[in-house]
């Protein structure tokens, strides 16, 4: 049924309210399975499975994606897993050109990798299903590297990415099926963190011909002094506190800051703070209950000026939950979709919905209510029809359709 709504901003957000003391009992550091060195480094005391890359030579019969590892820049000791599909479309005898995602990893800038099997799985679910190439980039971890450096690292590996394109000894994977002009950065939690910040570091980059054609942001994370209602209703989270949270910002961010740094509030006025009107199209997604919510409803409402919220709402439906392991999820939702198909993201095609990301909109279950907002500068949000949601019909997130 459809909502004829407005969102009031402070309704959403509440007023922020300062930290007080004592809010949170839990130890941070034995929460993220973590102990401090002399040195200023930290021991990760929780070992995260990680799988190898699935070759051309080794993959299984039927494997539905390959993938191997490549180094990015010895050095610094980065590289990254590139996927691709093992069956790509053709038309005429020629190859159809898919696009490419740039992956930033979850982990809370000081933890996980590339070949994380968390990370592993749904990149190669991308890779096949959309279909498209990632690029999952194994980036420098705080507090050894603070940031900038995985930033930093990011744009480095979008600087490769040019290469590929005036190479004739460029990675055949990206030279024989990558279309440059339809890349997409994805990030998940502090991945979505550093897609959004390299994202408005865009039109300061000469990256021609390669373009970013959007950015995906799954739960970003952010911060700030000033604490959200959000945040305390979650101070005690068993799987993320706010001592915790607190921590991975204290470790994350430059010797000295705080949490209103520019790379951790995007509310404070920051050097790139003033590229937001030239940003490509946005996909953002919110859980309700996540600590980070607030925030994330902050940034799309009051820094990019999302007047209406949402034209839908859905119940019933099977298609919500991103994680097919979420907790409490089950069955019923494991197949999943950021808009409403089967195919986890369609970047493909021209579609009858191909102006999807001109949307927001809200689904809901028993289980997990998500707030799916989309975002394009230059157009108003339009109401779909509950039909748009349960056909087959793939949504495309690129910009070929009027």
């Amino acid at each position: 049924m459809p909502l004829n709504t407005e969102i009031n901003f402070q309704q959403i957000i509440g007023k922020p309210v300062p930290m007080a003391y004592g809010e949170c009992s839990i130890d941070p550091f034995k929460q993220l399975h973590i102990s401090m060195n002399s040195d200023g480094t930290i021991t990760r005391l929780m070992k995260l499975p990680t799988v190898p890359a699935i070759g051309e030579d080794n993959g299984d019969l039927g494997q539905s994606y390959v993938s191997k590892d490549m180094t990015l820049n010895q050095e610094n000791g980065t590289w990254f897993r590139i996927y691709r599909p093992t069956e790509i479309s053709s038309n005429d005898k020629n190859v159809v050109k898919i696009p490419v995602i740039l992956y930033f990893h979850m982990g809370g800038f000081f933890n996980s990798h590339a070949d994380s099997m968390l990370n592993n799985e749904p990149c190669g679910r991308f890779a096949s299903e959309t279909p498209c190439i990632v690029l999952s980039l194994d980036f420098r971890l705080a507090p050894e590297h603070r940031l900038p450096a995985a930033y930093n690292d990011a744009v480095e590996l979008l600087y490769w990415l040019k290469q590929q394109t005036i190479d004739p000894n460029g990675e055949s994977w990206l030279r024989g099926y990558a279309d440059f002009s339809r890349c997409y950065l994805m990030g998940c939690s502090t991945g979505g963190n550093i897609a959004y910040r390299i994202a408005l570091c865009l039109p300061d980059l000469d990256l021609d011909p390669v373009k970013i054609a959007g950015i995906i942001l799954n739960q970003p994370a952010f911060a700030g002094e000033m604490r959200t209602n959000s945040e305390l209703r979650c101070a005690d989270d068993v799987w993320m506190s706010l001592s915790a949270t607190d921590l991975v910002w204290n470790l994350a961010l430059p010797v000295g800051a705080n949490r209103d740094h520019e790379y951790a509030n995007p509310m404070v006025q920051g050097a790139y703070t003033n590229n937001i009107g030239k940003l490509p199209k946005i996909l953002i997604r919110v859980f309700e209950g996540d600590f980070l919510l607030d925030r994330q409803m902050e940034l799309m409402f009051a820094k990019l000026k999302i007047v209406k919220f949402p034209p839908l709402l859905l119940t019933g439906a099977n298609y919500l939950t991103w994680d097919e392991d979420m907790e409490g999820a089950g069955e019923d939702t494991r197949d999943t979709g950021w808009a409403g198909t089967r195919n986890s993201l369609a970047l493909g095609e021209d579609t009858e919905h191909g102006n999807a990301m001109h949307h927001a909109w809200v689904a809901t279950d028993n289980k997990v209510q998500a707030h799916h907002i989309v975002i394009d500068n230059n157009s108003a949000p339009v109401k779909f029809a509950a039909s748009d949601f349960f056909d087959d019909t793939d949504v495309a997130l690129d910009q070929h359709t009027e």
